[in-house]
């Protein structure tokens, strides 16, 4: 989605035949803050909207928790303190492969920068 004119522009495809279409653009305008989004489409739209969105991201938090193994009791706890937030920005490449070599033993550490040509 880009703002053009104080408007969004909204990308839709449609998958047929395991392939996607050629997207097409609408512009779209829609308030940028709870006031502006209230007014656009009314306190009762905007609150069950938010309450809708606000499942998923904690029943995706959960889904995640019960994957890993975590019992019924453990995740009401975790839900009993979850609260949404917005995404934090991801680990970067060189943030990931550092995090990966700490955990590696010295043997692997000294291989690994073996490899790389790296003394010392």
């Amino acid at each position: 989605m880009s703002k053009a004119n104080g408007a969004e522009t909204i990308s839709v495809k449609i998958r047929a035949g395991g392939r996607d279409s050629a997207p097409m653009e609408v512009s779209f305008k829609i308030g940028s803050s709870l006031a502006s989004l209230t007014a656009q489409f009314g306190e009762e739209v905007v609150a069950a909207k938010a309450r809708e969105k606000i499942i998923i991201n904690l029943q995706d938090y959960l889904r995640n928790h019960a994957k890993a193994g975590d019992n019924e009791v453990q995740l009401q706890t975790l839900a009993d303190t979850w609260q949404p937030g917005m995404r934090a920005p991801g680990a970067s490449k060189a943030e990931k492969a550092k995090n990966l070599f700490s955990q590696l033993s010295a043997e692997d550490r000294a291989a690994v920068l073996k490899q790389l040509g790296v003394s010392v």
